[in-house]
């Protein structure tokens, strides 16, 4: 919800840690904010319905460096009266 505080660690498996992740496609809603190490947080500040969102996670290997790309949706809604 709007004006709520949000935070949300997004995991891999696999490969070699630590993971970086960037968001490849999309914008998050305003007010969060993705950290490199995966922690998505924050204060929405506005609606935003059903946003399209790709994030990339990549390992720490030299030979060679993996990555994996992902697509999930996100919702922020109004705050209830």
């Amino acid at each position: 919800s709007v004006l709520t505080a949000y935070s949300f660690q997004l995991l891999a498996t696999g490969g070699r840690a630590p993971y970086t992740w960037t968001l490849t496609s999309g914008i998050l809603p305003d007010g969060l904010s993705l950290t490199p190490g995966g922690l998505i947080s924050g204060t929405p500040t506005t609606a935003a319905a059903n946003v399209s969102l790709t994030f990339t996670v990549t390992d720490s290997s030299t030979s060679p460096q993996q990555s994996q790309a992902f697509t999930t949706m996100m919702t922020v809604t109004a705050q209830a009266p």
